[in-house]
């Protein structure tokens, strides 16, 4: 057998096989390419997903801070709120124009609600008692009788210290004031005393006043 028709018969019997390998490799060199693809598809769509997010950065940060200031005012509001609903404070007076026979060193009764927020005022007794602690302030007021030439003089006592002193005994007609502020526990007692005098104009011309300035 002559070289050439062995050489075609080679060629005849290898041809299948080159074929299906040849064919084998496009096959792997074009899924390869299509993972390639991919791959660029995949760091191209995260590029753009990052340059999409990037000016979004600064607003979910400021977003962030107004958040943190609206909780705090919230809370402010909440602790406001609470302080409103313990407001206290009160103002009472006499029913009587002329008040006489006032006992000394015991509470006087003023027996006029005119404002009692809180509830701590009671008029059958005449002691207020301090329905939460903070710092209050008390105002007393008296004026003496025309008809009586005996000076009149009242102390706002807390239980038995004496916070301050009014007094009118100079000229009939005549007015006297005083102003304490004092803190108080829950449950303390404030009242009004007569040390010295027995008769007083009523009405609103005699008064007692008492308000929570703060919870400290």
């Amino acid at each position: 057998m002559n070289m050439p028709l062995i050489i075609i018969l080679s060629l005849l019997l290898w041809c299948p096989f080159l074929s299906c390998n040849a064919k084998s490799l496009g096959d792997r060199s074009q899924n390869v390419k299509h993972k390639t693809d991919d791959v660029s598809s995949m760091t191209s769509s995260r590029n753009r997903r990052s340059d999409d997010i990037a000016p979004l950065v600064p607003v979910v940060s400021q977003l962030s801070r107004d958040m943190s200031n609206v909780q705090a005012e919230l809370t402010a509001l909440k602790t406001r709120t609470v302080e409103l609903e313990n407001i206290v404070c009160f103002t009472v007076h006499f029913s009587k124009a002329d008040v006489t026979g006032l006992g000394l060193n015991q509470p006087v009764v003023f027996d006029v609600v005119q404002y009692n927020a809180g509830g701590g005022y009671d008029k059958n007794t005449g002691i207020f008692t301090a329905p939460i602690a903070g710092t209050y302030v008390f105002t007393l007021s008296l004026q003496r009788h025309g008809s009586d030439g005996t000076t009149i003089i009242m102390v706002i006592k807390k239980g038995n210290t004496v916070l301050g002193v009014a007094e009118a005994g100079y000229s009939p007609h005549e007015h006297g004031t005083m102003m304490a502020t004092t803190h108080l526990t829950q449950g303390d007692v404030i009242s009004v005393q007569t040390i010295y005098g027995s008769v007083v104009y009523g009405s609103q011309n005699t008064a007692f006043s008492g308000f929570r300035i703060s919870p400290f």
